[in-house]
């Protein structure tokens, strides 16, 4: 499979920014029967993958008004939700899409008492719908496994070098601490 840039087939991957989270706390919430939290905060979660569901996504297409470029951003977006983890992704021209996901999550699960740590990368996938694999997302997988440690959304460094020929890197990256580049969830 070769990866492109254009739109999504069945057998190619799209240079993406992909962002892959672990809700920490989840499954113990799950053993404690937290039943009620834990149903809300999926309610709005899904709440947010709705408004990037196919059937929005194919009522922005016939809307009257809406910039070409708009819909084209909004059809790249993609979330998928499973058990205590998510991932979101967006092609590499629309991928500060990305960073803002991640900080209305951080924001919506801290409020419900859950913290997220993630890894956060660019390179190839497929990520259509719920479906998605690929390198980038190993990568991601692999960053959040063994580098993140702690609540946070470390970045890759093929993501900061692509960052690095943006004019929106600052806003959307920092470095922490430690002097690893994480996403800014104060956005």
């Amino acid at each position: 499979m070769e990866a492109n840039s254009g739109e999504s087939t069945i057998d190619a991957y799209q240079d993406r920014f992909v962002a892959y989270a672990d809700i920490l706390g989840w499954s113990s919430a799950t053993q404690i029967g937290e039943i009620k939290t834990l149903v809300e905060t999926l309610k709005s979660i899904e709440d947010y993958a709705n408004n990037l569901s196919p059937l929005v996504k194919e009522a922005l297409k016939k809307s009257q008004g809406i910039p070409e470029r708009l819909i084209r951003e909004h059809d790249g977006i993609e979330f998928s939700f499973f058990s205590d983890c998510f991932a979101v992704s967006a092609p590499a021209s629309s991928g500060q899409v990305v960073f803002k996901t991640l900080a209305f999550a951080s924001h919506e699960l801290l409020r419900k008492g859950f913290l997220l740590r993630g890894g956060v990368t660019i390179g190839s996938l497929y990520h259509k719908q719920r479906t998605l694999f690929g390198p980038a997302l190993v990568e991601a997988v692999e960053i959040e496994k063994k580098d993140a440690v702690v609540p946070r959304f470390l970045c890759s460094k093929q993501l900061i070098q692509f960052l690095d020929h943006t004019d929106y890197k600052n806003e959307v990256v920092l470095l922490d601490c430690c002097g690893s580049w994480v996403v800014n969830i104060s956005m």
